[in-house]
C-alpha cells in the first residue's frame, strides 16, 4: 500500500511540473489522497501558499519578484498567522489594510502588500487550488492606494552641482553612478552592474534592459566616458566595481550583492541631497531616471521623443512610442543636457 502512495506521489508530481502548476502541499496532499482535505478540515494556509510561489520563482532564477512574496508572506503572518485562503473577504482586506496602517506602512508599503496578494488568489484559481468564482478583490479598489506620488526629478542645475561635488569613498561611487544613469537615458542599478565592455561599440552603449527586455542604444558622452574611465581595471571586464568575478557568480549572489550595494548607494545620496539642497525624501538613485525624462521635457522635448512615461504605469506605452524614432533623433534630444 505505501509503494502504492509512493507511485501516485511521483505521478502527482510529474504532472504539477507538466501543467505548470505551482506546488503546495494542500494540493499536492489532496490529489495523493483524494477527498483527505474534506475530511481533515485543513484549508490552504496563505501564509504557506504564498512561501510556495515565493520557493518557485526563487528555484527559477526571479529573485527581484520573489522577495515581494517573501516579504508580503512575512507581514501576513504578522497579522493572522494561520489565515486561510478561504478566509480572504473584501472584509478581510480592509481589516489587513487597516492593521498595516496602524503598523506604520505606508501606502506605497501597503500597496505593494495588496498586489503580491492579489497576484497571489490569482495564481492559486489558475491552478486550480482556489475556485475561479472566488474573487475578494472586486469589492475592494486599490486605487486610493496610489496616493500622492513624490516628485522624484530634481532640476538640472542640480545635477550641475553634482558633478561639481568632490567626495571620496561610498559618496564619490553614489554620485558617479547617479551621473552615468542620467547620462545614460535612466540606465538602472542591476542594468549598470551587468554591462561589460562588450556593451561599448563605436562610442555607444549597446545593452539589453533586464527589466523588460528592450534593447537600448546610447551615444556615450564624454562625462559617461570619464566616469567609466575611473572605474576601468585590467583585469576585470565588467565597466564598474559592482560584482566581483569569482564571488558572485550566481543569481543568488549578484542579488544579494546588488541590493547591498543599492542600499549603500541609496543612504549615501541622502546626504548628497543635503548637500546641494534638495528634499532627502525620495531622492534616490531611481531620481536619475525621472530627472532624464523631466530635463528633457522642460527642454521641450515632445513626449513621444523623451519617453515621458520612464515612470509610467504601462512601460508598453513608452515603448510604442519610442518605435518610430531613430537613435539620431534621441542622440540629439539626449545632446540637449551636455
Amino acid at each position: 500500500m505505501l509503494r502504492t502512495y509512493e507511485q501516485r506521489a511521483a505521478d502527482v508530481i510529474r504532472e504539477m511540473e507538466r501543467d505548470g502548476k505551482v506546488f503546495s502541499f494542500d494540493v499536492f496532499g489532496e490529489a495523493v489522497f483524494p477527498g483527505s482535505k474534506k475530511k481533515s478540515g485543513e484549508p490552504v494556509k496563505v501564509v504557506a501558499y504564498m512561501l510556495s510561489i515565493r520557493q518557485e520563482m526563487a528555484d527559477g532564477g526571479n529573485l527581484g519578484n520573489s522577495t515581494f512574496y517573501r516579504n508580503t508572506a512575512a507581514v501576513i503572518r504578522d497579522f493572522q498567522p494561520r489565515a486561510a485562503m478561504r478566509d480572504i473577504t473584501p472584509g478581510w482586506l480592509e481589516r489587513f489594510e487597516a492593521w498595516q496602517r496602524k503598523r506604520g506602512i505606508k501606502d506605497g508599503g501597503i500597496s505593494v502588500n495588496m498586489r503580491t496578494l492579489r497576484a497571489t488568489i490569482n495564481r492559486a484559481k489558475k491552478a486550480g487550488v482556489m475556485d475561479k468564482s472566488w474573487a475578494p478583490f472586486s469589492a475592494y479598489s486599490l486605487s486610493h492606494l496610489r496616493g500622492a506620488n513624490i516628485k522624484r526629478a530634481i532640476p538640472l542645475d542640480k545635477i550641475r552641482e553634482m558633478e561639481c561635488l568632490r567626495l571620496d569613498g561610498v559618496g564619490a561611487f553614489a554620485v558617479d553612478l547617479f551621473l552615468f544613469s542620467f547620462y545614460c537615458r535612466g540606465i538602472n542599478m542591476a542594468d549598470i552592474a551587468a554591462l561589460t565592455n562588450q556593451n561599448i561599440k563605436d562610442g555607444r552603449l549597446i545593452y539589453e534592459r533586464k527589466k523588460t527586455g528592450k534593447m537600448y542604444n546610447v551615444r556615450i558622452n564624454e562625462k559617461a566616458a570619464e566616469i567609466m574611465r575611473q572605474y576601468a581595471r585590467k583585469e576585470d571586464a565588467r565597466l564598474f566595481p559592482i560584482y566581483s568575478t569569482g564571488i558572485h557568480e550566481t543569481d543568488l549572489q549578484k542579488f544579494n550583492r546588488l541590493h547591498k550595494i543599492t542600499g549603500k548607494v541609496n543612504l549615501a545620496l541622502k546626504s548628497v541631497a543635503e548637500m546641494i539642497g534638495v528634499p532627502v525624501d525620495g531622492f534616490v538613485f531611481y531620481t536619475a531616471r525621472h530627472t532624464y525624462a523631466t530635463a528633457l521635457k522642460k527642454k521641450g522635448v515632445g513626449i513621444a521623443v523623451i519617453a515621458e512615461a520612464l515612470g509610467h504605469s504601462d512601460i508598453r506605452t513608452t515603448e510604442d512610442y519610442l518605435k518610430s524614432f531613430g537613435d539620431e533623433v534621441l542622440d540629439a534630444a539626449d545632446g540637449l543636457l551636455d
